[in-house]
């Protein structure tokens, strides 16, 4: 008989360990040691009485928009949804009717998001749309556990998998760490009892070959989208270039971001644009990411 992590999905006979309380799977045993002949299921709170499943957007959603969220909620049931669309489509409100759905028939959800940062924003835009609970869990915050509307990092759903939600929302399975961590990603799918909507701007062929497929290449705007402009100097050259398009922008009185490839040339291009700017780095090793990003916006 094939022995499986009812938490990762791990078969692998190797990662099994009899230990003298039992068997445990070491391909997850990073998220605590987890005896196999313990697993049972746990219930849900009650969702309250008054809960408020409607929601409420500060703006309209365009017709493009409106009927991808109409196709979310048809496809849904009939298996996992891959929303195809471009960054800035606005994927999040593409879901906001299926989550109100899904609060209407006291169904458990989650948003799972890659980075920490995120699911801190998300909770706030999510507390705003819906009048009712929102749990933030993630590294920091796992004291609220039980929500009506959960928004947590991948990691944080081996929480859940005995409890198990009725659908998950997967944004940006691209991105580390999700992409490529068949652990993460069996903790995930584990957690889930139902369906799973995934939101990617740059889907593999897995997702695509795996789900129901919805794109929407348009932002709500209409406007096509910028094609870059990739210019190649030396590097001394590229700096001067860089601080005149910043300092241009400082001027024109936009807010802008500049990404580099590594933690290392990110600090280093901190430190060379300091003198003419109001400028800060923010890389996962910096300490205060949440007063860097928060004093940005």
């Amino acid at each position: 008989m094939e022995t499986k992590c009812p938490r990762c999905g791990n078969t692998n006979h190797d990662f099994f360990y009899e230990g003298s309380k039992g068997t445990y799977c070491r391909a997850c045993i990073h998220f605590s040691r987890y005896l196999i002949s313990e697993v049972h299921h746990e219930d849900w709170s009650e969702f309250p009485l008054d809960l408020n499943p409607d929601v409420h957007l500060e703006f309209e959603l365009t017709p493009y928009q409106k009927e991808v969220s109409r196709q979310i909620i048809e496809k849904m049931k009939h298996g996992d949804v891959l929303v195809w669309a471009v960054t800035g489509a606005g994927k999040t409100e593409l879901c906001m009717d299926f989550i109100s759905q899904c609060l209407k028939q006291r169904k458990r959800i989650a948003v799972v998001i890659a980075r920490r940062q995120v699911v801190l924003e998300l909770k706030e835009r999510f507390s705003r749309a819906f009048q009712c609970h929102v749990s933030a869990v993630c590294e920091g915050y796992t004291d609220d556990l039980s929500a009506d509307l959960i928004v947590c990092t991948a990691h944080q759903c081996y929480r859940y998998f005995e409890k198990k939600f009725d659908h998950i929302i997967v944004d940006e399975p691209d991105a580390f760490p999700y992409y490529g961590n068949e652990v993460l990603q069996g903790i995930v799918r584990n957690s889930c009892k139902g369906t799973m909507l995934y939101l990617s701007a740059t889907p593999d062929d897995k997702l695509l070959h795996h789900c129901q497929v919805i794109q929407l290449f348009q932002r709500p705007h209409g406007y096509d989208l910028p094609v870059p402009v990739i210019l190649k100097t030396f590097p001394a050259f590229g700096f001067f270039l860089l601080r005149k398009w910043c300092l241009s922008h400082v001027k024109a009185g936009i807010l802008f971001l500049v990404f580099v490839p590594t933690i290392k040339k990110a600090q280093y291009l901190t430190v060379l644009l300091k003198p003419w700017l109001s400028v800060e780095c923010c890389t996962s090793k910096t300490e205060n990411k949440d007063q860097v990003i928060q004093a940005l916006k």
